[in-house]
């Protein structure tokens, strides 16, 4: 499995990294933000599909919905930072073409969009997509290599859109 750590994957994902390094050196620890950080990552958790909803699906389908999930939690905050900006940018204009809110409305999914704009909508000659930033970032916390790998899996299929 790639090291992000020592080989993060483009601009956007050393910035993240940066910043991430950045506030695991500071002598001070905030507590109130540990503690909103926690309240987040709980939030974000019950979003992921459950074991017990796994159970009635097939095998594959559940490895998938899990890892979409999970990955989903993680964008989502990803897609936050100040440094993604221009990712997140990518895929506004898309965004209101192919999924209007309202009439006529999209033959796209929600789901299928999702798809396309974290794993193929890319900046830059790196090609970074939300989905590589935050998966050099699950690296290089420590994620279990099993899901990373799924996140990779992921990412390395194509949408087509």
């Amino acid at each position: 499995m790639r090291n992000a750590a020592a080989n993060p994957r483009g601009p956007v994902s050393r910035k993240v990294l940066a910043g991430l390094e950045k506030e695991l050196r500071r002598k001070v620890i905030n507590f109130e933000a540990f503690r909103l950080g926690a309240e987040r990552a709980a939030d974000l958790e019950r979003g992921v599909v459950s074991e017990e909803e796994m159970r009635g699906m097939d095998p594959l389908h559940a490895v998938y919905t899990y890892a979409q999930n999970k990955l989903s939690a993680i964008v989502e905050d990803v897609a936050q930072l100040p440094m993604c900006t221009e990712l997140t940018e990518a895929y506004s204009a898309p965004e209101e073409t192919y999924l209007p809110s309202g009439p006529p409305m999209s033959p796209l999914t929600r789901s299928y969009f999702f798809c396309w704009a974290v794993f193929d909508s890319h900046v830059g000659k790196d090609r970074e997509t939300l989905a590589t930033v935050a998966i050099d970032l699950c690296v290089r916390l420590g994620m279990e290599p099993s899901v990373v790998r799924l996140f990779e899996y992921l990412q390395d299929s194509r949408m087509g859109l």
